[in-house]
């Protein structure tokens, strides 16, 4: 079950604004408020908080979760406490959690559509979302692409991208260093 933010815009702003520190930050974040509908769109057409600003709340949740998990397999088990993660680290999981969906931005179009009322077992319209990608390419790649002239991803960062955990030929992430670390040799820059 996906956590619904408080106020999700909000909540970007500050973990991105505190996170990230690189060139150019504020030019994306003036293109993702301002130029896209990131703040009002689904996150899906039909399943995954498939409601107005359900990008942003799912946006947040992985953030969330990429995070614990980067804590998690950072942490030394004999080592007494819950490790911090470095400046840079905590700027690679919010770029990669945060980020890792532009590729959605200006893809679902709110619609009136038929359904089925369980109930009444009437036809009736209700308001949902349809796909239409103007620009069919790798989910991956397209999130890549669509924050390409704001800033360069370290190749640390775009491979993830590319391929997420779980999947064929991804990197495991039982290991006591974050997932994105094996593809460089340990270094995060």
């Amino acid at each position: 079950m996906e956590q619904i933010a408080r106020d999700p815009r909000a909540d970007f702003l500050a973990v991105y604004n505190r996170s990230i520190g690189r060139n150019g930050k504020a030019a994306l974040l003036y293109w993702l408020e301002n130029d896209t509908d990131f703040f009002t769109a689904p996150a899906s057409s039909k399943n995954h908080l498939a409601q107005p600003g359900g990008l942003a709340v799912h946006s947040l949740n992985v953030w969330r979760r990429l995070r614990e998990i980067a804590v998690r397999d950072m942490t030394d088990r004999n080592e007494p406490g819950v490790r911090q993660l470095s400046e840079a680290d905590e700027e690679t999981v919010a770029v990669l959690g945060l980020l890792h969906d532009v590729c959605k931005v200006g893809v679902y179009h709110q619609e009136t559509k038929r359904r089925r009322n369980p109930e009444t077992k009437q036809w009736e319209d209700c308001l949902g979302y349809t796909f239409r990608d103007p620009f069919p390419l790798g989910h991956g790649e397209k999130s890549l692409l669509g924050t390409r002239p704001w800033w360069l991803w370290p190749t640390t960062e775009d491979k993830p991208e590319r391929g997420r955990p779980g999947r064929p030929g991804s990197p495991p992430t039982n290991t006591r260093t974050p997932f994105w670390r094996p593809w460089n040799g340990g270094s995060v820059r």
